[in-house]
């Protein structure tokens, strides 16, 4: 308990340009899951990051639960 916090972010290329469509806030061990629905249209790639929560990669674990493209 306590341990691996991380956070998620969704960027879309557009136009030839990357733009972050969402940022989670730090996630922690623990935590209830983020439902997010974002509007992916005129976008040519998907990036889905996971990112360490600012104290390093330890103990740190990232599930995209059920993530799909409608």
């Amino acid at each position: 308990p306590g341990y691996g916090t991380c956070s998620f972010a969704v960027d879309l290329l557009r136009g030839g340009r990357w733009h972050r469509v969402f940022a989670s806030p730090i996630v922690r061990a623990g935590d209830a899951p983020l439902d997010l629905c974002i509007e992916i249209g005129g976008a040519t790639r998907l990036r889905l990051l996971a990112e360490d929560g600012g104290d390093g990669i330890s103990w740190d674990h990232a599930v995209w639960a059920d993530a799909m493209v409608q």
